[in-house]
C-alpha cells in the first residue's frame, strides 16, 4: 500500500511540472523560401531577409533559398532588402511547430547617388 501512495506522491509532484514546461515553451515556427529576380527569374545571393520585430534574419544563398528558424508564432512582417533592388515587405502567418514558404520576387530599382 505505501508503494501505491508513494507512485501516488510522485505522480501529483512530476506531471504538473511537465505540464508547466511545455505550456511555457515559445510557440515558434519557421520561413523558407526562395528570392528570385522579378525581371528574369533567376535566384539573387546575398539578399538580406528579415524579420520586423525581432533579430531574427537569414541572407540568401548562391541558390536564393534562405531559412530562418525559431520565428515567433503568429503574423509577420517580412522585408528583403539587396543594393540595386526595391525592398520588399511581405506578411507571413507562422504556425507554431512548423515552416511556411514565402517565395519572394525583388525588381530592379535605380540608385541615385
Amino acid at each position: 500500500m505505501r508503494c501505491i501512495s508513494a507512485v501516488g506522491v510522485l505522480a501529483v509532484l512530476v506531471v504538473p511540472r511537465l505540464s508547466l514546461a511545455q505550456a511555457s515553451a515559445p510557440a515558434t515556427g519557421g520561413i523558407t523560401g526562395v528570392v528570385t529576380a522579378a525581371d528574369n527569374g533567376r535566384p539573387l545571393y546575398g539578399v538580406v531577409i528579415r524579420v520586423a520585430g525581432t533579430e531574427l534574419g537569414s541572407m540568401t544563398g548562391s541558390d536564393g533559398r534562405y531559412t530562418i528558424a525559431a520565428v515567433p508564432a503568429g503574423v509577420r512582417t517580412v522585408r528583403a532588402s539587396l543594393v540595386g533592388y526595391a525592398e520588399t515587405e511581405r506578411t507571413v502567418a507562422v504556425a507554431a511547430g512548423s515552416s511556411v514558404t514565402l517565395d519572394l520576387r525583388l525588381s530592379v530599382s535605380a540608385i541615385a547617388l
